[in-house]
């Protein structure tokens, strides 16, 4: 999680050591990198996150930018509707 940490937001978090949620995600339509175990940690942030990777407003997407969003995507893969509810909440507060 921190090597993750790093490298996305350029920035060191603390995570609580037991996962809010474990799935596993079949794709049985394809033919490698079918199957995944995902763990969801709640993490805070132990340092500023790095302004230089802010995604700006107005700017197309690029990979290594972060941005905070109020809730999750109206457009959210499919696959990853598993983490609306935990999205949902954080943004509310909870």
């Amino acid at each position: 999680m921190a090597a993750v940490a790093a490298s996305e937001l350029g920035a060191r978090v603390a995570c609580d050591p037991v996962p809010l949620a474990v799935n596993e995600v079949i794709h049985s339509d394809r033919a490698a990198r079918g199957h995944f175990i995902s763990f969801l940690y709640r993490c805070r942030l132990i340092t500023p996150l790095d302004e230089r990777r802010r995604h700006r407003e107005g700017t197309a997407p690029i990979a290594g930018a972060w941005a905070w969003h109020n809730g999750s995507p109206a457009d959210l893969m499919a696959v990853q509707n598993m983490y609306r509810p935990f999205i949902d909440n954080r943004a509310n507060g909870q």
